[in-house]
């Protein structure tokens, strides 16, 4: 009898407990705007690079008392453009654009407050843009350029079982895949940038 009174004490203990508690699961689609900057390419010129896709992904990990951590995983589609004349846009004649498809493998770590907001920052280790349709302008198809990328994030929760985010990306290739030789290069001149990004992603607590 005493157990029995003992659980219906510590009941409403277990579950807010639980209820902070969890597996998370967080797909996620949104809009990236924003450029990329090459410096230095043919000699003292720079190339700016349109850098706006559209991306879907999935943030997996555990959260705990507004605490969450774990794995984030992200597809898109966008593009690479000559966005200013200069010796570089001379030398890619009339068309100056190339489609790419974005992978990125990274982790994330955040916090939910009590005031519907969250905030994450999630870092991609392995960043990819493959070219896709290209013309030869800036590589061969499945050419792909490598690096990393770090994501600041800020997300409204005051809707049931919906975030609106918004982000601030800072992204850098600095190696370069040749597919028709299967070789991997240090970019002499990294490609740079920074962005902004708008989503809404649907956090569940599993």
């Amino acid at each position: 009898m005493k157990t029995i009174k003992l659980l219906i004490l510590l009941f409403p203990l277990i579950i807010s407990t639980s209820a902070k508690a969890g597996i998370l699961l967080e797909p996620y689609v949104g809009f990236q705007f924003g450029s990329l900057d090459q410096n230095n390419v043919s000699g003292t010129q720079s190339g700016q690079f349109n850098n706006n896709t559209m991306f879907y992904g999935s943030r997996l990990g555990y959260q705990s008392f507004g605490v969450m951590f774990g794995a984030d995983f992200q597809l898109g589609t966008g593009s690479l453009e000559v966005d200013e004349p200069n010796s570089l846009a001379s030398a890619l004649g009339s068309s100056k654009e190339s489609d790419i498809k974005v992978q990125k493998i990274g982790a994330f770590i955040g916090y939910n407050l009590p005031v519907m907001f969250r905030f994450w920052i999630s870092h991609f280790f392995s960043a990819k843009a493959e070219l896709t349709n290209n013309g030869g302008y800036f590589g061969d198809n499945a050419d792909e350029y490598k690096g990393s990328e770090t994501n600041i994030g800020l997300g409204w929760t005051g809707l049931p079982f919906l975030s609106v985010n918004l982000e601030y990306r800072m992204t850098s290739y600095d190696e370069f895949f040749n597919s028709s030789t299967s070789n991997t290069s240090s970019l002499t001149n990294k490609i740079e940038g920074n962005s902004f990004a708008v989503s809404v992603s649907f956090p569940f607590d599993i």
